[in-house]
């Protein structure tokens, strides 16, 4: 730890986990335009982030509790999925042949989950969307066409 602080001395929120088998550090470091997420190994030193392809597959595969092979591996560095929230970019998105779709998003950064999702679940989004009004942006809770129908369902009512 005293190492790791020697080397980053701006670093914050400094956590130790997992990486599959491995033990890492996890960190941030604030800057004037964004804030950067560093994965170290804890036993070496060596910085692991951002994830190179290979490590983000087998750390999918070491997650995925089926033994179907990858369909398709991309690196999500803008507009992702309504699944996935731009804060977590960047991220792979790992896809298994499997007839639900399953698909892993992991950190580049952290090397953590973000999403799992298969075929099925991406309908119960897209259906709680419909029935929420939220046609926009996933974070964004209200939107023109819910005010307007929640103003006339008020009137309705009165």
């Amino acid at each position: 730890m005293a190492q790791l602080l020697q080397t980053y001395p701006h670093a914050e929120q400094i956590s130790v986990g997992k990486l599959m088998e491995q033990d890492v550090y996890r960190f941030s470091i604030p800057s004037q335009t964004a804030t950067q997420q560093v994965l170290l190994s804890a036993q070496t030193g060596e910085r692991l982030s951002p994830l190179n392809q290979t490590t983000a597959i087998a750390s999918a595969q070491y997650y995925y509790a089926g033994n179907e092979p990858i369909d398709e591996v991309s690196l999500l560095t803008d507009n992702p999925p309504f699944e996935l929230s731009d804060r977590h970019l960047p991220a792979w998105r790992i896809n298994f042949e499997h007839f639900s779709a399953p698909s892993i998003y992991i950190s580049a950064d952290s090397g953590l989950i973000v999403g799992k999702r298969r075929a099925f679940w991406r309908i119960f989004d897209w259906m709680f969307r419909f029935h929420v009004m939220d046609y926009g942006d996933a974070e964004e809770v209200d939107n023109l066409l819910l005010f307007w129908i929640a103003l006339l369902s008020t009137f309705a009512t009165i």
